[in-house]
């Protein structure tokens, strides 16, 4: 017999749809003092040609393409094109959805930890719209470097390089968490996709670092 119909929380890889139309994932979903968050880019959540004026998220809800309210973006890291970006990160409030905590969609582990990219050969890889997607050979960039967001020269620096391994890199992606599996089972968050050189190429910061720094910086 089927149970009863219910209704799944957001997870990271849920595609998100931001009130002044601009898309991109859900990186993670969390809870703090019995509060649920969602994690995605600063220019995923914010209008960035509007002066970065926060918008509101929803969920585009797999397998349906309906749209469901998730809530308003109450914090990010902030993209101006007089400052540099040493991060691309905003928080939005789930106020009219549930979260499903650490969890990674289509991944039946959920997030054991966080780290951070270690240059060389390490591999890597990130879920996006029920696939996976592989990438390696993280390199450091120092910057600043130059990147166009809608239309508006952002000075980004402090991000990494990545070679994709299996899939290609594509507009839609900012806010993927890139993880790496250690020791054949545990799941690290090790990166926040925020844009790339399609196809070869995503950019992505430390996640260890963005997550610690919207984390402290909520209730």
């Amino acid at each position: 017999m089927l149970g009863a119909p219910t209704a799944f929380g957001v997870n990271a890889g849920n595609f998100l749809i931001a009130s002044d139309q601009n898309y991109g994932v859900c990186g993670l979903s969390f809870t703090k003092n019995g509060v649920g968050y969602i994690l995605t880019n600063a220019h995923v959540g914010c209008n960035i040609p509007g002066g970065g004026t926060p918008c509101s998220l929803s969920l585009l809800v797999p397998g349906t393409n309906q749209v469901s309210p998730v809530g308003p973006v109450v914090w990010s890291s902030g993209l101006s094109a007089g400052q540099i970006a040493q991060n691309d990160i905003a928080v939005a409030r789930a106020d009219h959805i549930a979260v499903d905590s650490y969890q990674i969609l289509d991944v039946q582990r959920s997030l054991d930890g966080t780290s951070h990219f270690v240059q060389g050969g390490t591999s890597y890889w990130f879920m996006w719209n029920g696939v996976e997607f592989d990438c390696a050979n993280p390199e450091p960039v120092i910057g600043p470097v130059s990147i166009d967001v809608e239309g508006i020269t952002i000075q980004y620096e402090g991000f990494w390089v990545l070679e994709m391994t299996r899939g290609a890199s594509a507009p839609g992606q900012s806010g993927a968490l890139i993880c790496r599996t250690d020791n054949g089972t545990n799941v690290i968050g090790c990166g926040l996709v925020f844009g790339g050189s399609a196809p070869n190429r995503v950019f992505a910061f430390p996640f260890d670092a963005a997550f610690e720094q919207a984390y402290s910086a909520l209730p």
